[in-house]
């Protein structure tokens, strides 16, 4: 009987000793720079990865929020990839220990709406992808202080209306996706202060009026495409940028 009590004891000690074991099979796919944790059901970022890591991708799990506190700790992180999650909240200052951050991949989550301090401390950030996402509003300043960004993906959201000012102060931003969203209109100063700006994507809405002078001080602007709108008038200064129809062309930040 007390063998039997003791084989008992040991095969218990074993259970709780084991690790919890979606995190435990993430730390054993990571290297001493890169963690590629895919389809593991993980509800939040395992805090015991290599502190070294610069690349880490959790697509297609459970996670539901972002924060400060769960991220601090890879601080040499340059790639970020949560494709695929089911992130509804991101906390103010939740990138902002990890200063090299070159790109954040948020795309097809649940995330409803942005505003600042979010992505406050990025100075190195050059692609910011949040497509495929629930967001309906984006607040003024929630792209401030992002001096290096290049491209920004909003395509495929719920976006009703833009503040004039949200996209300023990009000096960078060559690339700007906002089709397939529910605008309706587009006011003067929208997209003013982006001096290096070459495409913008605004196909796919329900714009029916662009105020004169909208594209203006774009002088870098060579695409813009404005397909599949209830436009009835488009005038000079607009029509010799829009897009014109071509063989679909496989983007690598749709």
């Amino acid at each position: 009987m007390g063998g039997k009590l003791r084989h008992v004891l040991i095969f218990l000690l074993i259970i709780l000793k084991e690790p919890n074991m979606p995190e435990a099979a993430c730390r054993s796919k990571c290297g001493p720079h890169r963690c590629k944790c895919i389809r593991m059901g993980l509800t939040s970022i395992p805090q015991d990865l290599p502190t070294t890591i610069r690349y880490l991708m959790l697509n297609e799990n459970l996670i539901t929020s972002l924060s400060q506190s769960e991220l601090m700790r890879y601080r040499n992180l340059r790639e970020l990839h949560m494709l695929y999650n089911q992130i509804i909240d991101i906390q103010v200052a939740s990138f902002s220990n990890i200063p090299n951050l070159d790109i954040i991949f948020l795309d097809h989550n649940s995330i409803t709406g942005i505003h600042p301090g979010i992505f406050s401390n990025l100075q190195s950030l050059k692609y910011l992808i949040l497509s495929f996402n629930q967001i309906t509003y984006i607040q003024a300043g929630t792209f401030a202080c992002l001096p290096n960004l290049k491209s920004l993906s909003l395509g495929n959201n719920k976006i009703t209306n833009i503040t004039p000012g949200t996209f300023s102060n990009l000096p960078k931003l060559t690339k700007l996706y906002l089709g397939s969203n529910q605008m309706t209109k587009i006011q003067r100063g929208t997209f003013s202060k982006l001096p290096k700006l070459s495409e913008l994507q605004l196909q796919k809405n329900k714009i029916t009026d662009i105020q004169f002078g909208t594209f203006s001080n774009l002088p870098k602007l060579t695409k813009l495409c404005l397909g599949s709108n209830q436009i009835t008038d488009i005038q000079y200064h607009i029509h010799h940028h829009v897009c014109r129809p071509k063989k679909p062309k496989k983007q690598p930040f749709p």
